[in-house]
């Protein structure tokens, strides 16, 4: 899952909300360093990155991709989920995704002197172009992925993996929502 789902998670403590954001930028036993609900976000983080790197659900649409991606299929199955999650929003969420991506949004901005360099110029290019909210529209989708392989150099163009969604989209849309309600059950217990 990528940041928005990463966001939904996180609950409404603007700790965990930070320490969420930035685990992809903290190495190892780092997280030591900061202040417990910050190091409860990366945690959180890490176990969510770990569920569904591991779930048999999201393991069966990283296949999909894996023959013609390799590795990156795992970057575009959290993209790609981000994506249903945010047109499927209404089902997960009672705010509004522009009011959610907005609130999270502004919660991140109080931390930005305490981000890591990178975190922070991904954070800037997240709230300009307002991610969340473009998740939802496939062109959206579709240009995050391509900006994605631009920003790593990639060899491959992510965003032409949009065929293979548009292929397999009841398939990938299906096992994206069970693992969902999947992951709610698990991730209940984390914020206690």
């Amino acid at each position: 899952m990528n940041y928005l789902a990463h966001m939904y998670f996180a609950g409404d403590d603007p700790d965990i909300i930070f320490g969420n954001f930035i685990a992809d930028f903290v190495k190892g036993s780092d997280f030591k360093k900061y202040d417990k609900g910050i190091a409860e976000g990366i945690l959180m983080h890490r176990k969510l990155d770990n569920l569904i790197d591991t779930d048999p659900l999201t393991g069966e649409v990283r296949r999909l991709y894996f023959e013609e991606y390799r590795h990156y299929s795992g970057i575009i199955v959290d993209m790609i989920f981000d994506h249903i999650l945010a047109k499927n929003w209404e089902k997960f969420h009672a705010q509004s995704l522009e009011d959610f991506s907005q609130n999270k949004y502004q919660k991140l901005k109080g931390y930005i002197e305490l981000m890591p360099p990178n975190a922070r110029l991904l954070f800037n290019a997240m709230t300009s172009q307002n991610w969340f909210e473009k998740y939802a529209s496939q062109k959206g989708i579709h240009k995050a992925l391509h900006m994605m392989s631009k920003r790593h150099k990639f060899p491959l163009d992510l965003g032409d993996s949009e065929s293979i969604y548009i292929e397999h989209l009841k398939f990938i849309d299906n096992n994206m929502l069970s693992f969902y309600e999947k992951a709610l059950q698990q991730a209940a217990g984390w914020l206690k």
